[in-house]
């Protein structure tokens, strides 16, 4: 469990509840259905059904929500994706798929003991959360429950995570960054050691900042070089980052700060409080059905 708060695995940016948010777009069945509906790729799946909770949203709602892309990127699908079927379809279909991925990387696991209890205690905290100020946690709040555990799993670890997604964005810009210059932060923060964002250590080196934005790849950001380098020098000029690229300790002071102050706002979100028993007790019944899932996804989580 995090040392910053007990809280960080029910409100899993990077915990074990990402595994089953990654089905709503890392599957075949996924794919292929929104494949039908005439989607043109994963990231197009991707903004649709990630704004979909919220209406048929005008662009400008969507590049908010969407936080650390560029503009242009989200503009590329948004409001394309309402011309090819609307808000309400994008989720029937997004959940039967889900409900279909779900049922063949879990098998017997979704009618157990253990799926039924997780789906439980995961659904006391989702439906209860504050979402004031929190427009993606809102959205996905205002959706009907689905009946089925493994469902309600996926259900519940959406709302968790984009409440603290949300929650994540507020301290962001009420620190002063914007959505370019929070990566290269991001990154110096990884490979300096800091385990919230570990796995992007292996990104947190000046080239990537001199690489040109790549459309194919559904997780770049797309920002251009030229917006990359003014980004890492208002870092530099913040006292943030060095002239190497590696963080400073006010840098990495400040990075951790933010990661205590999102998870707090994260928690005190939530009227329903897990203990260290049962947070320990999620993460112990966790293990099973992410060890399967993360067998069959086709994006890594």
């Amino acid at each position: 469990m995090s040392t910053l708060t007990s809280g960080r695995f029910v409100l899993p940016a990077l915990g074990l509840g990402e595994v089953f948010f990654g089905a709503s777009y890392g599957t075949p069945e996924t794919r292929e259905a929104f494949a039908e509906m005439g989607f043109a790729d994963r990231q197009m799946d991707y903004f649709a059904a990630r704004s979909a909770p919220m209406g048929a949203v005008p662009v400008e709602v969507a590049i908010s929500a969407a936080f650390g892309f560029h503009p242009d990127k989200v503009r590329r699908y948004i409001p394309a994706a309402w011309e090819l079927a609307s808000p309400d379809e994008i989720l029937d279909v997004q959940r039967r798929a889900v409900d279909v991925a779900l049922t063949r990387l879990l098998g017997g696991w979704t009618s157990s003991p253990d799926a039924a209890e997780i789906a439980a205690t995961t659904r006391s905290v989702a439906e209860h959360c504050d979402v004031v100020g929190r427009p993606l946690t809102a959205g996905l709040a205002s959706l009907p429950w689905p009946e089925e555990p493994h469902m309600v799993i996926w259900h519940a670890f959406t709302i968790l995570r984009e409440l603290r997604g949300d929650s994540h964005n507020a301290v962001l810009v009420a620190n002063g960054f914007d959505g370019c210059d929070c990566h290269p932060m991001m990154m110096a923060g990884a490979a300096g050691g800091c385990a919230c964002h570990a796995a992007f250590s292996r990104f947190a080196q000046l080239a990537r900042v001199e690489t040109p934005p790549d459309p194919s790849q559904g997780a770049d950001r797309e920002w251009p070089v030229a917006d990359k380098r003014r980004a890492v020098e208002r870092l530099r000029d913040r006292g943030l980052l060095d002239d190497d690229f590696s963080i400073t300790p006010a840098g990495m002071e400040l990075h951790l700060e933010m990661e205590r102050a999102t998870d707090a706002a994260s928690v005190a979100a939530c009227a329903r409080q897990l203990d260290a028993s049962e947070v320990e007790r999620v993460a112990d019944l966790m293990a099973e059905p992410v060890q399967l899932i993360r067998k069959g996804l086709t994006l890594p989580v």
